[in-house]
């Protein structure tokens, strides 16, 4: 029998970090139980066997800042809320941990922890399908290839990769569009996985 808050690490690990549940159990030793318990959590708020919902004990104020909160911070993290709420509540917050604030989240606001997605504006699968058309025509043996890839950093990978929203809403965070200076890598190889040459960009600063 493992003790309550041990488990809600586990969840806390999982939910409130995006650690996938199979690390999660390999951290604790647990194989795959924290699923099963992930799945109890996601019914009734509760990891332990036979426990049930209980109604909320935070007040209308309590809940409403933290709702104001996420609409103004989606990305935020819990430990961030923690300590907005200790500040605005002070005395008031007796009994309020990250376990009590991910059922406040997910039970009374229906809020879900999403990933934030990019998608290269590039891929696009026509223009994919034409250029196989043409390689086609010209593609005699893997020796003619040269594969080229670039990577890049620039500000806006500086941006938190995921946020709270609404149970079946598009999760959206607005942010200063600033990407700043970008730096490249650019690198080249042939079939065999010969490396040909890798080139570094880095902008000027004058």
């Amino acid at each position: 029998m493992y003790a309550a808050d041990f488990r809600w690490w586990a969840i806390v690990l999982h939910y409130a970090y995006s650690i996938p549940c199979e690390q999660v159990g390999r951290i604790f030793g647990v194989s795959g139980r924290v699923s099963r318990w992930f799945k109890k959590f996601k019914c009734n708020g509760h990891v332990e066997p036979g426990k049930q919902p209980k109604n909320s004990r935070h007040s209308e104020e309590f809940v409403s800042f933290v709702s104001s909160y996420v609409a103004e911070h989606p990305c935020f993290y819990v430990e961030e809320l923690h300590e907005e709420l200790k500040q605005r509540f002070g005395h008031n917050m007796k009994g309020v941990s990250a376990t009590s604030l991910l059922r406040l989240l997910r039970f009374e606001l229906s809020l879900t922890r999403k990933v934030l997605k990019r998608r290269a504006r590039e891929a696009v699968p026509q223009e994919i399908e034409c250029f196989v058309v043409k390689m086609n025509k010209l593609y005699s043996y893997p020796e003619q290839l040269v594969f080229i890839d670039e990577t890049s950093k620039n500000g806006m990978d500086a941006m938190r990769r995921y946020t709270w929203s609404r149970k079946g809403e598009r999760a959206v965070a607005r942010s200063p569009f600033a990407r700043g200076n970008r730096v490249s890598i650019m690198a080249a190889c042939d079939p065999r996985a010969s490396c040909l040459g890798v080139q570094l960009v880095v902008p000027s600063l004058g």
